[in-house]
């Protein structure tokens, strides 16, 4: 049942709602520490935001500066606890995620998802998808026939894995799936993005590598 939430509070996480917003991140999102949590708060709390609502905390989006893109920052978790999700309370906590980016002098914010309906949740805010990407070890070998057939680029990263991806305009699942079984990797992720710069209502476009978001029933 559809409640009224007129009365939400949408603001940077404060050092008291840590604790709070862990306990959301761990059930909707993702496992990790709680210091590991607090640590992270500290070194960007602008992109952390809660959302209230008569006092309870129903909401949280965090990010992280890119470390590939400069002016890119990229959302890494959202997700609007039962029985307040699906109600739009998920696009206005990432419209404030977006300010705060633009106003720590962000140009875009980006993410990644291995499909299904949180796509059309991004798209529907405005983000587009820019490449299709996945993870190999270091000693994967990759035909020269299947790199010049999807045109895929493939960069080595520090951690001993590289990364193969391809520019797209489109979510092309078919492509997606080709990329999969030609590639034998379980997942591609589709990366999207979005110049925050641009407000709601406006047309214009501008990468975690994964976002995490929260399921059927953490769906922002």
């Amino acid at each position: 049942m559809a409640r009224d939430h007129k009365d939400l509070e949408i603001h940077p996480l404060q050092e008291s709602e840590l604790r709070q917003a862990h306990d959301i991140k761990v059930e909707y999102l993702e496992d990790g520490s709680f210091e590991a949590w607090s640590s992270d708060w500290k070194s960007h709390p602008e992109l952390t935001v809660s959302c209230l609502f008569e006092g309870q905390l129903i909401g949280v989006a965090y990010g992280r500066p890119s470390p590939r893109k400069d002016g890119d920052v990229i959302l890494e978790g959202i997700a609007v606890i039962q029985p307040h999700a699906g109600q739009g309370i998920g696009s206005q906590l990432l419209h404030f995620f977006e300010r705060q980016a633009e106003k720590g002098g962000h140009s875009s914010v980006s993410l990644g998802s291995a499909g299904g309906y949180v796509e059309h949740f991004y798209m529907k805010n405005g983000y587009r998808p820019v490449e299709f990407v996945c993870w190999v070890s270091a000693d994967y070998d990759l035909p020269v026939a299947l790199k010049h057939k999807f045109g895929l680029a493939d960069e080595p990263l520090p951690d001993d894995t590289r990364r193969l991806s391809v520019s797209v305009q489109s979510l092309d699942n078919e492509l997606r799936d080709r990329l999969m079984a030609d590639l034998g990797v379980a997942d591609v992720v589709a990366i999207m993005e979005k110049d925050c710069r641009i407000r709601a209502g406006e047309t214009q476009w501008h990468h975690s590598e994964r976002t995490r978001h929260g399921g059927p029933e953490g769906a922002p």
